[in-house]
């Protein structure tokens, strides 16, 4: 109970600092709908998205209007850390308002953590994909340069945050749904049947099967393919050695969602009615539909309205959905870049890891901390290794030696470019010198 009130005070003080960013970002708002998706996040970009000034009054104390917004945004981030490294009576004090919003909630956790574990159960009866992510924690310096990588890991606080505005989100996309107003749905369609073939026969060489395919792999159709399989199959493998690699390869095989105006379900979370609602600080198609739904609530959605939205919002949608793509294209190029920025320093070093994709070029080997390199097939000396499409594995003619998804291998990180923001690895178990097949084909 008591981490769950300190994770109250945490997130009221972390409210605190975004309702100064609100402030400061305001004219930011009238390039919302060009932007869609908001980059705040990016490591890189955050000077580009500020604006030219910010000043703002408030109890800490942040006056700068002459600084750099970036100044002032590193200073933001400085009172969070002094608060977060404050013992518990400090934080009480430093949090004023908040701690006394914490207080009045702080009766209230135990229910809520009850009815968080009631609609965890639901969602899960209901089929939905519960998968890893994946995400990753950069740590930087005052300077910007990346200085560890870590995988990030949530706690119960944020899991039960989670469920319940996921429960915000369907609710409001089954209010529309209800009232027949225009509306922003997120939604996500049924996989390629194709796509859960190629899967199938994957798992099936690890002794796992779908049951709308059966065991002997049969075709399939959208119709058959239930999220409630997919989950029985995350299921089964919790816990397995090739757990990370099938739930990848999974994740894969979905289709990306996106937003629309027709509500035609989110497949992952096994649900009829979903949208975007929780974030219009971040996104557009939140702050589009709190206005729809504001409209609706005041008496104001008449016929020239709805046909007003019903005009603009196919537009909104699709921009929207471009948006996101190229916002989740940066934000991974972003962390690409600041990993080759570290593992730079570790050139020559060895670490183990595990085969996370194999390609007629190579293999990908991915460390404990999500860090993601290439063992290219040319230097893989000790044979000439052919590529089975069928089971994702290379093989040696000579050897016979198997390389696949999800095999440990213990490498040496061999070569960085920045630029190309690649990462090369080699075998740390051989020899330095040329492999014995290498040598005899020289000869």
């Amino acid at each position: 109970m008591d981490s769950l009130f300190t994770s109250v005070l945490e997130i009221s003080w972390q409210a605190g600092l975004i309702a100064l960013a609100v402030m400061a970002v305001r004219p930011l708002l009238r390039r919302a709908p060009r932007r869609a998706v908001c980059m705040l996040w990016l490591l890189v970009a955050l000077r580009l998205l500020l604006p030219a000034r910010l000043t703002v009054e408030s109890p800490v104390s942040l006056q700068q209007p002459e600084s750099p917004p970036i100044l002032a945004y590193q200073e933001l981030r400085q009172q969070e850390k002094v608060y977060v490294s404050a013992p518990p009576e400090r934080r009480l004090e430093m949090a004023g308002p908040a701690a006394a919003q914490g207080f009045a909630l702080l009766d209230q956790l135990p229910a809520m953590k009850e009815l968080y574990g009631h609609r965890a159960r639901l969602r899960k009866e209901r089929g939905c994909m519960d998968i890893e992510s994946g995400e990753v924690k950069l740590i930087l310096d005052e300077n910007g340069h990346c200085i560890d990588v870590k995988k990030r890991t949530s706690g119960e606080s944020e899991a039960m945050i989670e469920e319940f505005m996921l429960l915000a989100n369907q609710c409001a996309a089954h209010f529309a749904r209800v009232k027949q107003i225009p509306f922003v749905y997120r939604v996500h369609d049924v996989p390629d049947p194709e796509r859960i073939q190629k899967l199938s026969t994957f798992i099936s060489n690890y002794g796992y099967y779908m049951k709308a395919l059966g065991r002997r792999n049969s075709k399939v159709s959208t119709e058959e393919i239930h999220p409630k399989e997919i989950q029985k199959l995350l299921q089964k493998i919790e816990g397995t050695p090739e757990e990370p690699m099938i739930a990848r390869l999974t994740l894969r095989s979905m289709k990306q969602a996106k937003y629309s105006t027709e509500c035609t379900g989110h497949f992952g979370l096994a649900c009829q009615y979903y949208c975007h609602f929780t974030s219009p600080i971040r996104r557009y198609p939140d702050l589009q539909i709190h206005r729809i739904i504001k409209e609706n609530l005041r008496g104001r959605m008449n016929d020239t309205r709805k046909a007003h939205y019903e005009k603009i919002l196919p537009e909104v949608a699709l921009h929207a959905s471009k948006r996101e793509r190229l916002a989740e294209e940066a934000e991974r190029e972003t962390d690409k870049l600041k990993k080759v920025e570290y593992m730079s320093k570790h050139i020559g070093e060895t670490f183990e890891g595990v085969i996370s994709g194999v390609t007629r070029y190579g293999m990908y080997v991915e460390l404990a901390n999500t860090i993601e390199g290439m063992i290219r097939v040319t230097d893989l000396t000790d044979d000439y290794y052919n590529y089975s499409e069928e089971t994702y594995e290379l093989i040696g003619e000579v050897t016979n030696k198997h390389y696949k998804l999800g095999q440990r291998l213990k490498i040496r990180v061999k070569d960085t470019d920045t630029f190309m923001r690649t990462i090369d690895f080699e075998l740390a178990e051989e020899e330095d010198g040329k492999g014995k097949y290498q040598a005899d084909r020289e000869q």
